[in-house]
């Protein structure tokens, strides 16, 4: 494939683009994050003989965890509180800090790709009913896997899958 040539006009879009959305997020990003860890992946055991494995973008000094989107559009309140991604980052902390409960810091950095890119962060929270309705919903999936059904079929995503090695028959 190749270098992009510099001189084509997609390559030229697609840097103006990227060096628009990297300045939205200089400019906006907030002045008090402390970054703790940064692409930080850790695993624990959700259930029997299923070990969750998730990557946070970032997780700050004071423990909040910050995930980074990429998107066309802003979420709004309902989206970002019915992300079940931030169970499962909630779940996984709190196993990783031997904590039980709520987890209250939990942010979405938002970078959307509009005619002037902004920078959305949106606050959202997981108590301990969260956690342990994302830890049932896992295991409901993991028996479904055991069980036949839903199996997904192979592919690149197969080496960063957090079933890899646990549930999925496929992915051992």
């Amino acid at each position: 494939m190749g270098d992009p040539d510099p001189d084509d006009a997609k390559f030229e879009t697609a840097k103006d683009v990227g060096v628009g959305l990297l300045r939205a997020v200089a400019r906006e990003i907030p002045t008090d994050w402390r970054p703790a860890l940064v692409e930080a992946t850790v695993e624990a055991p959700v259930t029997d003989g299923v070990i969750l494995r998730g990557t946070t973008d970032l997780v700050l000094e004071d423990g909040a965890i910050v995930d980074w989107k990429t998107r066309a559009r802003r979420s709004n309140e309902a989206e970002v509180r019915r992300d079940l991604q931030f169970s499962g980052y909630a779940f996984l902390r709190n196993s990783v800090e031997g904590k039980d409960g709520d987890h209250r810091r939990l942010f979405i950095a938002e970078v959307t790709k509009t005619k002037v890119p902004a920078v959305h962060i949106h606050a959202t929270e997981r108590d301990g009913r969260d956690i342990a309705t994302y830890r049932g919903i896992v295991a409901k999936v993991a028996d479904a896997i055991r069980a036949g059904y839903d199996v997904p079929a192979p592919g690149p995503m197969c080496s960063t899958c957090g079933y890899r090695g646990s549930a999925c028959p496929i992915g051992r």
